[in-house]
This record gives structure tokens, sequence and C-alpha cells, in this order.
């Protein structure tokens, strides 16, 4: 039945009727309806990605339709060019990853942070799938100074595993992991880092504490998730995290979840997307890129 239901969605994407009013809605329902488990290799337009079918964030969106967020993969291909050094923080099992290998080509590279385990061996394999020479896999999370901690698992949304309890739903929590934690700028050392993609779910600014270095001297293209309750739950201040971006001479925009469009946000306006969901718990992704000197 699986089968079927992936040849039934792959039919209407080829004519574009997973577009209509309700079509995913309704396919996604008949996944999750199924209730499918254990590993698997996809073929999707970049290649071949490992994805464990009891995922419920990337993984029923890349079986039934052969991507997710189209709004997100094209800000990627617009920002990240051939020959450039990359950090995809948060990797999770190599969907991102994979697409920047192509986009960097053989004369860049691509850094993947990856502390989980299991999600790191997914990653290994989309690595090995698709002979990804300008790849180096890190399982370790990019934090605000080296060593370890504790990583708490979400037994849904398998990349959604965060450092702070409080940021994973109580009815998915699934236990937690002792994890290797890295410093962006002692791991990069003098190499040129161009642009981060980056979404760990409330750790971005330790991420960005350890690496401020790297960040202020390279300026690199940064595409995050900016969630303010849950940078909160990690010690983060959320207009200080802005602020941060903005002293390293990046400016930075909310990015609209459905059209793609940006929006230039200041410290103070960035905090008005805690709105945008119930309890102040409203998240959206932020691209910040260096201020023209013109």
């Amino acid at each position: 039945m699986l089968i079927l239901l992936q040849k039934i969605s792959h039919a209407l994407v080829a004519h574009r009727l997973d577009r209509m009013r309700g079509v995913r809605r309704v396919l996604l329902f008949c996944f999750y309806a199924l209730r499918p488990s254990g590993e698997v290799t996809l073929d999707i337009a970049e290649g071949k990605v490992r994805i464990d079918l009891k995922d419920r964030g990337q993984a029923p969106y890349l079986f039934l339709f052969g991507a997710y967020d189209e709004s997100e993969i094209e800000i990627l291909r617009a920002i990240v060019r051939p020959g450039m050094s990359v950090a995809d923080i948060g990797a999770n099992f190599g969907y991102f990853t994979l697409l920047m290998s192509r986009l960097v080509g053989p004369e860049g590279h691509v850094y993947a942070f990856e502390p989980e385990s299991h999600a790191y061996g997914m990653l290994q394999e989309t690595i090995r799938l698709n002979g990804l020479a300008n790849v180096t896999p890190v399982k370790a999370a990019a934090g605000s100074r080296a060593g370890s901690a504790r990583l708490f698992l979400d037994r849904k949304n398998l990349g959604n595993p965060s450092l702070s309890e409080k940021n994973i739903p109580t009815t998915a929590r699934g236990g937690a992991e002792e994890i290797e934690v890295a410093m962006l700028d002692a791991y990069m050392g003098q190499k040129k880092l161009d642009a981060i993609k980056i979404d760990v779910q409330g750790a971005e600014g330790l991420a960005f504490w350890g690496g401020r270095e790297t960040i202020m001297r390279d300026k690199p293209v940064i595409f995050t998730e900016f969630w303010p309750y849950g940078l909160r739950n990690l010690g983060t201040d959320p207009k200080e995290f802005v602020q941060f971006l903005e002293s390293a001479g990046l400016r930075c925009a909310l990015v609209h979840a459905q059209s793609g469009s940006l929006k230039d946000v200041t410290p103070e306006t960035a905090l008005g997307i805690a709105r945008n969901r119930p309890r102040g718990m409203g998240w959206a992704n932020m691209l910040c890129r260096k201020v023209s000197s013109a």
C-alpha cells in the first residue's frame, strides 16, 4: 500500500496536481495512517538520500513529493554558489547537505554538523551513496564551548532534537543522548566560510557565539531558523541574537513561509514573529547577508 501511495503521489506531482487545494493534506494523512517505519533510500532530483520512514518531519515530503520546503530550496539555490565553503549545522540525514554539495560543486566544500547518532548514520550513508567527496561530516553539535552535552530527542520528528528538553513537545519526548559539542571557530580555524545554513532548535545563538570570530571575519551569508521561544530556553536573548548578526555587518530579513519573500527586520521588529503561533511560540526562517558598502 505504501508503494502504491508513493506512485499515486508521484503521478500527481508530475502533473502538478498535488498543488490543488487539499491534495497534499490527503496524501500525508494516508501516509501517517499507514504508520510506516524503517530506513529506505530515495531517489530525488539531487541524487539519493537515506531516510527513516517513521520520521514525521522531512521524510514524508521526500517520500511522497520528492522535495521538502520549496521556498527554502529556492533560497539556498540563490545564495550558495560554486566554489563556496558552507557549514550545514543541524544536517540531519543530509537532504540539504546533498543539495548544497551539488551547488558548491567540486571546487567548494560542505561541513555537515550532526550530533545525533541515528541521523548521523543516515547522513554518512547519503554521502556514500552519492560519492560526495566535497562533504565532511562532523559528528558534533556546534556550541559556545567544546565538550559534551545532553541532546533531547523527538520520537516523532526525528529532525527536531534540542539541547533543551523544553523545546521538544511533551507528547513527543523520546529520551536523550550524550553528544559531543564543538566550537565553529576552533573547527574552521583560518578556513574561510562563505555561508551557514543552521536549524538546531534554539541552539543557534550558542553556535554563533562559538563561531563569532569566524562570522565577524568572513561575514558569511547566514540562513537560520529564528525561534524566540527556543532561543530563550537555551539562554539566548532573541533581540541580542539579531543585534549580534547586525554587529557582524549583516542585514537580516524574515522569510515568508509560503511565498519565500523577504522582509527586512530590526532586532525590535523581529520579535513579532513569536506571535505567529499560540503562546508566543512562533518562528520563521531568517536570511542575513553582508551589508553592501555602496
